[in-house]
């Protein structure tokens, strides 16, 4: 049996890491965000993520992933 939860915007459309083509999870995306936060540079956490200082900008500036989850349902399969 497995089971996971989904997240959906306001349209119905899959968000955070429920998205198919999301590559880090959203604590993963909280961690960048908190790290800048506290100092470190976009480059330092774009080298740790290994991801680009771009989308290390985009995410810390809430232009990506900043979609919030208006709806939360739990899929399972019982089989």
């Amino acid at each position: 049996m497995w089971r996971y939860l989904v997240k959906y915007n306001a349209r119905g459309d899959r968000v955070g890491d429920s998205h198919g083509r999301a590559v880090f999870s959203d604590s993963e995306i909280e961690a960048m965000r908190q790290l800048r936060e506290s100092g470190m540079s976009y480059g330092e956490i774009a080298r740790k993520f290994e991801c680009t200082k771009g989308y290390v900008w985009k995410v810390c500036s809430y232009l990506a992933r900043a979609t919030t989850a208006a709806v939360i349902t739990e899929v399972r399969d019982d089989s």
